[in-house]
């Protein structure tokens, strides 16, 4: 459980780094040819079949920020006219005081569902989609040589 909570967390602490992978593929697949998109959807069919998608409830620590007392307040003084008795004129003193306040990070509990088997699956379907482009047109992106 450790590791799979490890796991998740290096792969949100890459994030910028799946962004930039995933526009790059992006951009890619506007070069990519319909044989290679023939080959990908078959391998897809074929792999979710052979590897279905298995499920996980995984439990994982989120951190949250929030404002807290910091252990000091900050007290205002002032004079206020006792108004009570119109024939006197008395002053009385009187103090607020506020907490002052602090940002901490919070953690908190997330439960996420994990398909177990997403990543070996993709894997799989991307070695299956090279071996049938090598083999119909002797290259990963099954580009003919015209």
């Amino acid at each position: 459980m450790r590791q799979e909570l490890y796991q998740i967390s290096r792969k949100t602490g890459k994030l910028r780094v799946h962004r930039i992978l995933v526009a790059t593929l992006l951009v890619l697949a506007g070069c990519a040819t319909p044989e290679y998109f023939a080959a990908r959807d078959s391998c897809t069919v074929e792999w979710n079949s052979r590897l279905p998608a298995e499920y996980e409830i995984l439990i994982t620590t989120r951190h949250r920020m929030e404002e807290v007392p910091d252990g000091t307040e900050t007290c205002t003084t002032e004079m206020v006219h006792d108004t009570s008795d119109p024939n006197r004129s008395v002053y009385t003193t009187q103090r607020t005081c506020a907490p002052n306040m602090k940002n901490v990070l919070v953690p908190y509990e997330v439960q996420h569902e994990v398909d177990i088997h997403k990543e070996t699956r993709k894997a799989r379907i991307r070695n299956c989609v090279a071996q049938r482009c090598i083999a119909s047109h002797g290259n990963v992106s099954c580009k003919s040589d015209t």
